[in-house]
């Protein structure tokens, strides 16, 4: 190093760090462990093994209850249009029923409310479901 105008000396340092990161201990810090105890490098691998199976077994457990949750959220929506389909029939039926006997305004004031009901509802719901995919 050259001395500097006011005749001090600059310093140069070198500082490295090792960073490992896992279940397993470096390899040089598990041979250490195995100087110190015999078969204790062998016991850590046995606990990360162990460890990845019960992550795996987990993670398989929540993509089943996932699917799972699925199958029910169809099958739920499903219900839900055959008992659309049901009360619409009905109030179809007795719309025409009204009309038949002469109730035309009253008849046509119920069907126009179910109509507008309806279109609530399907509004409704197509918001609720961009909600849910969203939030996923």
């Amino acid at each position: 190093m050259k001395p500097s105008k006011n005749n001090q000396q600059n310093s140069i340092s070198f500082q490295q760090s090792t960073i490992f990161s896992g279940p397993i201990p470096h390899p040089e810090i598990l041979s250490q462990y195995e100087k110190i105890s015999p078969g204790f490098a062998n016991r850590i691998i046995a606990m990360a093994e162990k460890e990845q199976d019960e992550r795996i077994k987990l993670n398989n457990k929540i993509v089943e209850y996932q699917h799972i949750q699925e199958i029910n959220d169809q099958k739920i929506i499903r219900n839900g249009y055959y008992f659309s389909l049901i009360a619409i029939l009905l109030i179809v039926s007795l719309c025409t029923y009204g009309f038949y006997m002469g109730f035309a305004t009253q008849t046509a004031t119920i069907a126009s409310s179910v109509i507008v009901a309806l279109a609530a509802i399907f509004i409704g719901k197509n918001k609720w479901q961009d909600t849910k995919k969203a939030a996923k």
